[in-house]
């Protein structure tokens, strides 16, 4: 579930703070990293660097359920001390057609924009192209926060769903193929879980990968696993359907 908590609200606008009102001028680099922070205490899978032969223009990307459905995001910062001029929407909706990988771009400027910049980025890319300045960067993390007895209800209802989907999946393995990509993912944790590890998601921008983090104790000692799930698109290209026993 794509969102933030309450208690990392107040860390989230610190880092906008910062991202306002820190140093002057402000290092790019030192821009890019306050901004991956910020969406990264909003939930969203956060990657550093673009795609393979596809990144240029690209700080960073980030994943996760906006407006509805899963989307991936391409992220260009300004930190420039004037306000971003046409040119930056124009960049932007060249960079998302250009890759099949992006769903929107956004670019988020330390200055804020010229009026002629948001009038492009409403006639050119409406629904494609997000133009986010400080503030208006506040007000979209304000509206991430989920209410703690939200967030419960959510886990434990998709946790329950998971397990069912691993039941299903260890009776009728055929069943495996009907996943989606974060389905795949989430119902091996709860299979490893039904049979005694300890098992957490782990980030995909910080992992070299791998999908979750296994633990169990054995003779006193423990022990650490890492997984990587593939969920192949291509039916030629998928491994057999495994063979997947619960315990009792």
């Amino acid at each position: 579930m794509t969102g933030i908590t309450a208690d990392k609200l107040n860390a989230a606008l610190g880092l906008i703070d910062r991202f306002e009102n820190g140093e002057q001028p402000l290092a790019l680099q030192d821009a890019e990293q306050l901004v991956r922070r910020i969406f990264d205490a909003c939930g969203y899978e956060v990657t550093q660097s673009g795609f393979v032969g596809g990144d240029q223009g690209v700080d960073c990307y980030f994943s996760g359920l906006i407006d509805g459905r899963n989307q991936t995001v391409a992220v260009e910062v300004r930190v420039g001390r004037r306000p971003a001029d046409i040119k930056c929407v124009q960049q932007a909706f060249a960079l998302k057609n250009k890759s099949p990988n992006f769903d929107r771009a956004m670019v988020i400027s330390r200055a804020g924009f010229l009026a002629e910049t948001l009038r492009e980025a409403e006639s050119l890319g409406l629904g494609e192209i997000d133009l986010i300045g400080p503030a208006a960067l506040r007000n979209w993390v304000r509206k991430q926060v989920i209410p703690e007895d939200v967030t419960a209800s959510y886990e434990r209802i998709v946790g329950g769903a998971m397990k069912s989907l691993a039941d299903l999946v260890a009776r009728y393995p055929q069943a495996l193929a009907k996943l989606q990509w974060w389905e795949v993912e989430a119902v091996p944790r709860e299979a490893f879980e039904g049979m005694g590890f300890g098992a957490r998601k782990t980030r995909s921008s910080k992992d070299g990968g791998f999908d979750v983090e296994l633990t169990i104790s054995e003779g006193g000692k423990r022990r650490v696993f890492l997984v990587e799930v593939k969920h192949w698109t291509d039916q030629r290209n998928r491994c057999p359907a495994p063979t997947l026993s619960c315990p009792s």
